[in-house]
């Protein structure tokens, strides 16, 4: 598959006195469905039933991300240094999953998060990573 280059906007929102939203999305939205990996870290509630920390978008047609969001307490994001090492790469990253159909768009995962924030990049990264992390370019 071509991998279509993109060029991808960020927004960081103040929502109120605790929480910050961000998300990464693609400039050129497209109009059509996309699929949707939504994590949460509560174990009673479908993801997007309960405030997802982390909503993951794939646009189906080229599996490339269309946009990736999530909301942050200020208190939970961190200064610390990331105590995971990245591998930057510049290859583009592609996100197929054989569970998403026509009829089924969304994929809930529980996960928890911690948050970081180093110089002008922020991290999530998932708690119980205990390996080294790959971190994909977004044209």
């Amino acid at each position: 598959m071509k991998i279509q280059k993109f060029g991808y906007n960020r927004i960081i929102e103040s929502m109120g006195d605790l929480f910050v939203f961000f998300e990464v999305q693609n400039k050129d939205k497209n109009e059509a469905y996309n699929n949707h990996f939504c994590y949460s870290n509560n174990e009673n509630k479908s993801s997007r039933e309960a405030k997802t920390p982390l909503d993951l978008a794939i646009y189906p047609k080229n599996s490339q991300i269309e946009y990736i969001s999530f909301f942050v307490e200020d208190e939970k994001l961190s200064r610390e240094e990331i105590k995971n090492k990245i591998i930057y790469t510049n290859d583009s990253i592609l996100i197929t999953d054989e569970r998403f159909t026509f009829d089924k768009r969304y994929i809930d995962i529980k996960m928890e998060f911690n948050y970081y924030i180093q110089n002008r990049d922020v991290f999530v990264v998932a708690k119980d990573a205990k390996i080294d992390l790959i971190g994909y370019r977004l044209d």
